[in-house]
């Protein structure tokens, strides 16, 4: 019978040692695997993020190189209305109507920018303050016509 025993307990222990070694290495390939998709996540995004950085800096090339041309654009243009500007004699009226309503701003700013030799009109409903921008400095017989053929008092503030 001790025979017996020492033997079961001896198949015991070789089966315990082939259940420990089998968890190690089942562990061992778990880690490995573990790794190796950690890796595989890590290449992935550093690839994702490498592409839109060159997109990034592509984009970014495309805008400077517009805002360059349009820096251009606007220098130009900014030359051209300093040259309009100088060489018109250009003269802000200022006239004092009963213009209050905003439906009745809107007609005579109409009527009055339509006027040949007017730049700009802006009138203040509020108040009643006409700017009219024009060409010329005698217009505004012309502008105070045009203000009370349409039914309102116009007289000239400067």
């Amino acid at each position: 019978m001790k025979k017996y025993t020492t033997l079961l307990m001896l198949l015991c222990s070789s089966m315990l040692c082939k259940a420990q070694f089998g968890k190690d290495l089942l562990n061992s390939v778990k880690n490995k695997a573990k790794a190796t998709a950690e890796q595989k996540a890590v290449d992935k995004t550093m690839n994702v993020v490498d592409t839109v950085v060159q997109k990034t800096e592509k984009l970014m090339k495309g805008k400077k190189n517009k805002k360059e041309k349009v820096v251009a654009d606007n220098a130009v243009n900014a030359e051209n209305i300093t040259a309009d500007i100088t060489s018109n004699n250009n003269t802000e009226l200022v006239f004092q109507t009963n213009i209050k309503t905003a439906a009745d701003k809107t007609k005579m700013e109409k009527i009055l920018f339509e006027l040949d030799g007017i730049n700009s009109v802006t009138i203040d409903a509020d108040t009643g303050i006409t700017y009219c921008n024009t060409n010329a400095a005698d217009m505004s017989n012309l502008i105070i016509t045009a203000i009370k053929k349409n039914g309102f008092n116009a007289k000239l503030k400067k």
